[in-house]
């Protein structure tokens, strides 16, 4: 039986908030039930990538994941950041979170589901041309410093464990298959780098 512990951590009060158990909350997260039960009792420390993936799936703020104690924080749903925003659709929010002050639990389980259903959105207005832009840069500062190489090749290694890590290979597949018909701007080829075309080649000997 999961032993309890003596004060509450922002982990803890999240999983506790969806109404899992840790077995369900482990799944969820695609880790095992003793590694989340570690992090809840303080004796591991929070990764930050999985940090990015929680505030991806709930909204949370990833400095409110690493306190030792505490409810984790919607920073969305937040009432600072819910009172900026236009007045027909923060009234019905601010009434709600206001409802929930004395409920932490409740309140935190409301955010993650207005987070939830804002995300669609969120993820067709994603700012891809920024990315682009700032990668531009980086590469740019990279190539100044005669280091572009180095960042192509890591870059590269990053978007090949990505492919792997969020299941992109079938989708990936289709997107080139589309290019090959509708070249832009990466033009026909693949993403991928090949690093074997960057060695030199060894000279041929002309034939006497």
């Amino acid at each position: 039986m999961p032993r309890k512990p003596k004060i509450s951590s922002p982990l803890r009060e999240l999983r506790l908030a969806l109404g899992q158990t840790q077995k369900e909350f482990a799944a969820e997260l695609k880790l095992s039930c003793p590694w989340i039960q570690a992090l809840e009792l303080g004796q591991k420390l929070m990764p930050d990538g999985l940090c990015d993936d929680i505030e991806l799936k709930f909204g949370i703020k990833p400095g409110s994941l690493k306190q030792k104690q505490g409810v984790p924080v919607v920073w969305l749903f937040e009432e600072a950041t819910v009172g900026i925003l236009p007045k027909q659709i923060s009234e019905p929010i601010l009434k709600d979170l206001r409802k929930l002050r004395g409920q932490p639990r409740e309140r935190l389980r409301y955010q993650i589901s207005r987070w939830k259903k804002m995300r669609p959105a969120m993820e067709e207005r994603a700012p891809q041309k920024e990315i682009i832009e700032k990668l531009l840069i980086v590469l740019i500062a990279a190539s100044r410093e005669r280091k572009q190489l180095t960042a192509l090749w890591r870059l590269d290694r990053w978007m090949e464990n990505q492919i792997v890590s969020l299941d992109l290979q079938e989708s990936l597949r289709s997107v080139i298959r589309k290019r090959e018909h509708t070249p832009g701007v990466l033009g026909r080829q693949p993403f991928v780098i090949s690093m074997g075309a960057l060695k030199p080649q060894p000279s041929r000997r002309r034939k006497r």
